[in-house]
């Protein structure tokens, strides 16, 4: 599922930062690279799944008989991939019914690379992995593939633009902003041609009234962007989505929103979600949107909202946290120590991708960003959002870094090293 790429890829983007551990870096270009290979459609949006059956029989595309693999690796090959990856005569992939061992094998490494390179005195391991690995996926490939469901939806789309604007940030990585754009401009161009957001694409058709998820996730989807590329525009596009979701789905009585737009066919109950499972819900969601731009903005109605969202349902979230947790992400931002970055400078010269090399670096979740241009036209903009950034200049005419909590500035600089030590003072 597109939404399941997309929540692991923020996971190991941000398991990364926190542990510097290559194992999960290597991971998020194995999803990122996954999405763009087989999910990503010929006008730039991303597939809804790819399913698990083919020729009549679940996991058949993925699993290996050792023999099937016998007949294209050699046995010191066959020996490493056996070990690595768990692999038996027997299998370990089973009837769902019976729990009988089927004799053909998923790949999965239950050991770190570090652990593996140890035990195993393979100081290449990974490059020996990779080569047997393109070996195997080129057999594979000849496979009969399973079904692609091509919808587009625009949720999960935002989701993953979330995603891979992340692991950019992280890594760096241009092909991932790339797609992430991608994405974005496609669903854009529905959104220019229907005056809305629309819920799903499919075969040259936008159909049906976006929904509450719809409207979150692109806006979350945007404001990542944003902070990936500082193109103005995506910010500008975000807060337009974000007076929408008030304008079709609020509950102005009680707080919070509602799942279904109140232009859409008339229902016994319009329900408001608040649950967070397989991912989060929209009102989640739309809390730690409205407080992110309300930070980035300064707008404090926006953040009032975002409490009232909390108020809403905040009897459910007391009575089971576990089943909330994005929410309460949310709350960890509204209540917890948040940073607010503002840049001033050009966005494509190499001292100011030197200063986002340093805090994208960080493991920062309750920050935003704003990069104030140079280009006049473009910073009107941007005051246009955000009227604070007018007093924040550049010094010495180098790029000038403003790091503030609750919008209470420390010194500016354009210093690296000074840089490092504020971003690790706020951490």
């Amino acid at each position: 599922m597109l939404y399941d790429q997309a929540m692991l890829l923020m996971s190991y983007v941000e398991g990364y930062l926190v542990t510097k551990k290559d194992d999960y870096k290597n991971t998020v270009g194995k999803i990122a690279h996954y999405i763009l290979r087989v999910m990503t459609s010929k006008e730039g949006g991303f597939f809804s799944a790819e399913d698990a059956d083919s020729e009549g029989e679940e996991g058949k595309f993925y699993v290996w008989s050792l023999n099937e693999l016998r007949e294209v690796l050699n046995q010191e090959d066959m020996d490493l991939v056996e070990k690595v990856y768990n692999l038996s005569e027997e299998g370990n992939f089973e009837d769902e019914a019976t729990g009988r061992k089927l004799g053909v094998n998923i790949f999965y490494q239950n050991q770190s690379f570090d652990k593996l390179r140890d035990e195993l005195q393979l100081e290449d391991i990974q490059k020996k992995l990779e080569r047997i690995r393109q070996k195997l996926f080129d057999v594979r490939e000849k496979r009969q593939k399973p079904l692609l469901d091509d919808k587009i939806l625009v949720d999960w789309n935002g989701l993953t633009i979330a995603a891979l604007s992340k692991a950019y940030k992280a890594l760096g990585n241009e092909k991932y902003i790339e797609a992430a754009r991608n994405a974005a401009e496609f669903i854009l161009k529905g959104l220019e041609k229907n005056k809305r957001l629309l819920h799903m694409y499919r075969d040259g058709q936008w159909k049906v009234y976006g929904n509450l998820d719809d409207y979150a996730f692109m806006i979350w989807g945007l404001i990542e962007l944003y902070e990936a590329t500082f193109d103005i525009r995506y910010l500008e596009t975000a807060l337009k989505l974000n007076e929408d979701v008030f304008k079709y789905f609020a509950d102005k009585n009680s707080g919070g929103f509602y799942f279904t737009p109140n232009d859409n066919e008339e229902l016994l109950i319009r329900n408001k979600e608040i649950y967070d499972g397989a991912i989060p819900s929209g009102n989640s969601v739309m809390m730690l949107n409205l407080l992110r731009l309300a930070r980035i903005t300064g707008r404090t109605e926006y953040e009032d909202s975002a409490y009232r969202i909390y108020k809403a349902f905040s009897k459910s979230v007391k009575s089971m946290p576990m089943g909330y947790s994005f929410l309460l992400c949310a709350v960890e931002f509204a209540v917890g120590d948040s940073l607010e970055i503002v840049m001033v400078g050009n966005k494509s010269a190499n001292e100011t991708k030197n200063m986002l090399k340093i805090i994208n670096e960080e493991f920062l979740p309750n920050k935003v960003m704003v990069l104030k241009p140079i280009d006049e036209e473009e910073a009107k903009r941007v005051h246009k959002l955000a009227e604070y950034t007018l007093t924040q200049n550049l010094i010495n005419d180098k790029t000038t870094v403003y790091v503030c909590k609750n919008f209470v500035c420390n010194n500016p600089t354009n210093d690296s090293d000074e840089l490092k030590k504020l971003i690790n003072s706020e951490k």
